[in-house]
This record gives structure tokens, sequence and C-alpha cells, in this order.
């Protein structure tokens, strides 16, 4: 039997704010915002075929460098070479020190509008990007960066990657 992959990328802002008397408003206010998207087994919109999750330490003042279109350079979860047509979704947790998630000098991930700009994470901090159902052509532009950026400490993090190929 055939290896098959699903996926579910929730980002969920749930807030509440009950006012005092002296506001003029009555009642609880929500400031919610949510968006679920979910793939089934496939190539196609709505789709994925491979998932990827790496746990990592990195050094000072290294970066590690990813490419999503390089076969064989990243493996799926289950050891499964990955050679990705469309990126559906980009999740990076710094569990330690701090880290940067940039589009790469060339060729960078389209989400990013240009080389080295992205998010500066700390420890706790994430970086959930969803690119939607039918996801980010990545046949061209591919790569993005992780880089330590304290310069003093090692960094960690937990990249999680959910494509098509």
């Amino acid at each position: 039997m055939a290896s098959t992959a699903s996926a579910e990328l929730t980002i969920r802002f749930l807030t509440t704010m009950t006012p005092d008397t002296t506001t003029g408003i009555t009642g609880d206010q929500h400031g919610d915002v949510e968006q679920t998207d979910r793939w089934t087994q496939g190539t196609g919109s709505s789709q994925v075929d491979r998932a990827y999750k790496r746990i990592r330490t990195i050094g000072i003042g290294a970066t590690d460098s990813y490419n999503l279109l390089a076969a064989g350079s990243l493996e799926d979860i289950i050891g499964q070479a990955i050679d990705a047509d469309e990126a559906k979704a980009l999740v990076v947790l710094c569990t330690d020190g701090e880290i940067k998630v940039t589009g790469a000098a060339a060729n960078g991930l389209g989400c990013f509008t240009a080389a080295s700009e992205g998010n500066a994470l700390s420890e706790g901090q994430f970086v959930a990007i969803g690119l939607g159902k039918a996801g980010l052509d990545v046949t061209v532009n591919s790569k993005f960066d992780i880089t330590e950026t304290s310069g003093t400490a090692t960094a960690a993090y937990t990249l999680g990657l959910i494509v098509a190929q």
C-alpha cells in the first residue's frame, strides 16, 4: 500500500474583553480571528502528499538553509524524499535562543517579500504561515533560511512544512 497524507493548519486568535461600566458598552466583546485549511492525499488544490518536521539546534551565527525544490535534500516524517511543487504551510517555533526566518538571497520562498526579510523570533515565539488550500508555487522560488541571531549562544527551533509534489 502506498503512503498517504492528510494535514490541517488552524490559526486561531480568541479574545474576550469585559468592559467596565464607564465605557457605555455592555456584555463581553470578542475579537476573534480563525482560519483552518485542511488537505487530503494528493498533489492538487486542497491536497498534500508530504509533511516535514525538524527539531534543530543551530550554532552561534549559523544559518540553516532549506530548498523545497531540491529533490532529496529534505525527507518527510517517514523518510521519503521531498521534491515540492507547492508549499501549503510553514510553521517555525523558536524553543531556545534567538533566530530569524527569512527568504533566501536567491530564489527566496515567495511568502517573503525580499531576501533577508522575515520574522525575528526568541524563545517561545513562533510564526505560522498558511499558504491556502492551493498553496504557493515553489518550482522556482523555493528557498528560505533560519539563522541564529544573538551572536552569543546557540538556538533551537522546530520546523514544520506541509507540501505537495
